[in-house]
């Protein structure tokens, strides 16, 4: 994830999905954090499941050769993985204000060579976007996201790994008490797939080869 929008503030820009905090010596700290219902960003349906997530790590400035020509902001976001790992996962419910509700699940195992991870994420509310009205009207919307990722290391040198990932969304536009008096019914629907192969060599203790079509 990348910004190159000189006239923003980047960070800004990351708003909805990072919490940062600058201390007396300047230096930043961001935290992810979970919006569940603010419909500006959820809207796109392309986010990555939070459960799905192993660290984050977010580069201001001039980043490092690895990532290419980019010039602003990179986020390096770092997935869970099931390669060397026994059998582990979870599973939680949420509820809310407005009918609001959402089941997360996660689930990975593997052994030293091959090793899989999958998170699934729905949700439902009768406040998906901001409202134009103090009570939401005409505001249902619901969300899922399945995440996948396998892994394959034939030898200690070499590891493949295969990224799948699937979004979806469906929801009201909101009304004004107008709107709703003459019977407006506007929705919309949000469908994304990503697809991401990765290949890394070593070479040795210090330098490796990282493919990502």
């Amino acid at each position: 994830m990348v910004f190159n929008d000189f006239n923003a503030d980047p960070i800004a820009t990351l708003k909805p999905v990072f919490d940062c905090l600058r201390n007396a010596a300047g230096q930043e700290r961001c935290e992810f954090y979970k919006d569940e219902w603010n419909g500006e960003w959820r809207k796109f349906s392309t986010q990555l499941p939070e459960d799905a997530v192993q660290s984050l790590e977010i580069i201001e400035g001039s980043p490092l050769a690895e990532y290419g020509d980019k010039t602003s902001l990179v986020v390096n976001a770092v997935t869970k993985s099931g390669l060397g790992q026994k059998p582990y996962g979870s599973v939680s419910l949420d509820a809310g204000s407005f009918a609001t509700y959402g089941e997360n699940a996660t689930f990975g195992m593997g052994n030293q060579k091959v090793g899989n991870f999958i998170a699934l994420n729905s949700s439902r509310t009768g406040r998906f976007m901001d409202s134009p009205e103090f009570a939401p009207l005409h505001d249902i919307g619901n969300a899922m996201q399945i995440f996948d990722r396998t892994d394959y290391q034939p030898d200690e040198n070499d590891t493949l790994h295969l990224d799948l990932g699937f979004a979806r969304n469906w929801f009201q536009i909101p009304n004004t008490y107008d709107q709703g008096f003459a019977g407006q019914d506007q929705r919309q629907r949000v469908l994304s797939w990503n697809i991401a192969p990765g290949y890394v060599h070593l070479f040795g203790s210090t330098v490796a080869l990282s493919v990502s079509p």
